[in-house]
């Protein structure tokens, strides 16, 4: 028996707080003292968790408990541990309570097993924390069977535990409710992981959706390569040709998450507070260009994922690229490479996921008409250059398809539409499978590599950029049901590749 079992002043509450978008399991622990009235919460806790003692001491009144007489010590350990939100707030009540002799001490090992997560209304009911789920999906790794949460966020964590084994969730909805659950601990048995239901992609949506849009062939094309190799694209035309429609399409051709894709994306959105609907479904993210670097790249105090963490497992749409600065643009370079983020921040290390597939759009020029047969630029040389080199050399190599645009004849788009069941279908449905084989090497024959090795040479292009021009015609070639690298899939694959 612990000095926490012995002692009636003391008590101890177990909980958890989020380090990124992971769990890190915290011990709430609490005592009262006969002594002058006081109270302390120590451990790293953040601003908004110093303001429990507020939100805790107005809810155990308004719950029909009353404040513990004399000083009170809270402590959150470990204490070098940094604490943030008001998830704690339940755990400490729990704490408070069972420290005063409020609530009974339940026999055996369930309270030492048992995740506290919830934050208190002053009038004692309980609201769902940001990364309730996040932490429910680490609470077996942590050495939990069972999880008390707000009522209100039951059925999101039924739904994001799919596939998990081993967590009974007990949901209450005010502080009242704590002292029956206590003393049923050991004969409770609350709702555990029940399996999805979502149902499956059907790619006639994408077929349909693709084929709305008139004419564009070549952009057509160009993204379902990319959809099927996972490459990045940039669209760039003149205003009003479809780059934005296209780049929100990219997503429908991709295929559902599967099980632990899903895990990721319901604990990164949790992390952010986010509801958790569709998340079966590839995220498409388009943030503005306004975005500051921490809300695209992550970071801040707490440190929370950004947009290439919430697009993870699917799109991040840069619509008009250059706007976004190359300062901000640059620090893409790293997770476009490695598929994550690493921040360091006052000697703590973060890893976040950023694995997604960047589509961008552009216009040529900064009045948008460079090029093009509609209208005329009217842009200076070197406003051309300046707007050109926002994007930087290293960034430009890791983009593997860059398709040129224009505005389509206006007789074509009110032309009825007979790519839908040609072309587009074919490619449609060949995505889902090529997509499998992302992670193959490719196949290069001697001659074509030897071919694809002379034109990288003659158009002066790094060896990044040659990998990743061998990467996209392996695409193509697995598109067309060929299981090696031809000259014409080098050939079309440069095509998409500009000049160094």
């Amino acid at each position: 028996m612990s000095a926490f079992e012995r002692h009636p002043g003391l008590a101890r509450v177990l909980t958890a707080t989020l380090h990124g978008i992971e769990g890190r399991r915290v011990r709430v622990e609490a005592d009262v003292a006969s002594s002058l009235p006081g109270f302390s919460l120590v451990g790293l806790p953040s601003a908004a968790l110093r303001e429990s003692r507020e939100r805790v001491g107005a809810a155990l009144r308004n719950a029909g408990f009353s404040w513990p007489e004399g000083r009170i010590t809270v402590s959150l350990a470990p204490a070098d541990l940094r604490k943030d939100g008001a998830a704690m707030d339940l755990a400490i009540a729990v704490a408070l309570l069972l420290a005063s002799g409020q609530l009974s001490r339940p026999p055996g090992e369930r309270l030492r097993r048992t995740l506290w997560v919830g934050e208190l209304a002053l009038d004692g009911a309980l609201r769902p924390p940001r990364g309730t789920l996040a932490l429910a999906l680490d609470a077996a790794a942590l050495g939990f069977d069972r999880m008390v949460v707000p009522a209100a966020a039951v059925d999101e964590l039924l739904d994001g535990l799919v596939g998990e084994s081993g967590i009974e969730v007990v949901g209450i909805d005010h502080l009242r409710a704590v002292r029956p659950l206590v003393a049923r601990f050991d004969r409770l048995v609350g709702a555990g992981p029940r399996r999805s239901r979502r149902p499956a992609r059907d790619p006639r949506t994408a077929i349909r959706r693709l084929g709305e849009v008139r004419g564009q062939v070549r952009a057509k094309r160009a993204l379902v390569i990319a959809a099927a190799g996972g490459h990045g694209l940039l669209m760039q035309g003149p205003p009003g040709c479809g780059k934005t429609m296209l780049g929100r399409r990219l997503v429908d051709l991709l295929p559902d998450l599967d099980a632990a894709m899903q895990r990721t994306c319901h604990r990164i959105r949790s992390s952010r507070g986010l509801a958790g609907t569709e998340v079966h479904r590839p995220p498409l993210r388009a943030p503005h260009h306004s975005v500051s670097s921490v809300g695209l790249i992550g970071g801040g105090r707490p440190v929370q994922p950004g947009e290439i963490t919430l697009a993870h497992g699917g799109v991040l749409l840069l619509d008009e690229i250059p706007e976004f600065g190359r300062d901000r643009l640059d620090r893409l370079r790293e997770p476009l490479t490695d598929g994550r983020i690493e921040i360091v921040r006052a000697g703590e290390h973060f890893v976040l996921p950023a694995d997604f597939q960047l589509v961008a759009t552009a216009n040529p020029c900064p009045c948008g008409w460079s090029g093009s047969h509609v209208d005329r630029c009217r842009c200076p040389v070197n406003a051309i250059e300046r707007h050109r080199r926002r994007l930087s050399g290293p960034l430009r190599d890791r983009i593997d398809l860059w398709v040129d645009m224009d505005r389509e004849p206006a007789e074509s788009l009110v032309s009825s539409d007979t790519e839908n069941d040609a072309p587009v279908r074919g490619w449609v449905e060949a995505v889902a499978v090529v997509r499998r084989d992302r992670t193959v090497e490719p196949v290069v024959e001697e001659e074509a590599r030897h071919f694809a090795a002379l034109i990288a040479d003659r158009r002066g292009l790094s060896a990044r950029a040659l990998k990743r021009s061998l990467r996209v015609a392996w695409t193509i070639a697995r598109l067309e049901g060929q299981h090696a690298v031809r000259r014409s899939d080098l050939a079309e694959a440069f095509t998409y590749r500009p000049a160094s």
